[in-house]
Formats: structure tokens, sequence, C-alpha cells
């Protein structure tokens, strides 16, 4: 079982979203998560974790010229076939990235939208790609992809 820092979450029972901190903290958890649930497929997901680092300029340079940054790519990448999509990939943020009634996209650097439109290729493409802001959410998710509900 999964063993959470009390101070870092809110209650469970009444609450349908987690505060996290940070999308790092975030994806730690989901990763801890997957890691527990789907130990037997480890070598078919990874975190695309090169986007939230602090690279030098060097760093950055040598990453884009072999390919290792890749701008709106989401952070989860599941290599799966579920029959229905041919993989799955999340884009995972600390809150939500819509306004309310989740049809708009906050706006921003335009960050938020390359990520949407990297999604809705995704989709064209047979994949299964979204947003999700609380580890429930990537959990439901996952499971729901697993089991071919979505």
């Amino acid at each position: 079982m999964i063993q959470f820092k009390r101070k870092s979450f809110t209650s469970l029972v009444n609450k349908k979203s987690v505060n996290l901190g940070s999308e790092e903290d975030l994806q730690k958890q989901c990763n801890d998560w997957m890691n527990a649930r789907y130990a037997e497929l480890e070598k078919l997901f990874f975190f695309n974790s090169f986007q939230g680092m602090k690279l030098n300029y060097g760093q950055i340079a040598k990453a884009k010229k072999t390919g290792g940054l890749k701008k709106g790519l989401p952070d989860f990448i599941f290599l799966k076939n579920n029959g229905k999509y041919s993989g799955l990939f999340i884009e995972l943020k600390k809150k939500t990235p819509f306004l309310q009634g989740g049809r708009t996209l906050k706006a921003d650097d335009g960050h938020l939208q390359i990520q949407q439109d990297v999604i809705s290729q995704l989709l064209i493409e047979g994949h299964y790609a979204c947003f999700c802001w609380s580890l429930e959410q990537f959990k439901k998710t996952v499971t729901d992809y697993m089991e071919c509900r979505l």
C-alpha cells in the first residue's frame, strides 16, 4: 500500500480532488501507484520527466538536438494496447486546466493550448489522451483504460 504524508493531503472523505502540492508531487504519487498496481507492465509506461526539470543551457541544447524535449508531450506515456486504443497519454496538472463548464482552456502563455493540440493529435492517431489533476482521477483513468471502459 502506498504511504502518504498526512500534511500533503486533504481529507478524502468528502472531497473529490486531492491537493498534492506540485505537479512533481502528483507525478511521484502516480508513479508509485503504477509501480504497485501494474508492476508487470513496468517496461510499458514511463513519465516524461524532462519537461519539469530545471536544466542549464547546455543541457537544454543537447536535449533538443537529441529529441529529448518536445513541447506539449504529455507527462505520462503508457504503451499498452487495450484493444480499443493503442496507447494512453496523460498530461498531469496540479489543478484543472479548464474553466468552469469544462470547455475552455484557461488563458496562459499558450502552453496549455499546445498541450491540448498534442492531446487532440494523439486522439486522431488512435490513442487515448487527456488531462488529469488528481491522483484519484489518474487512477480512474488508467483503470478504466485497462478495463476498456473509456
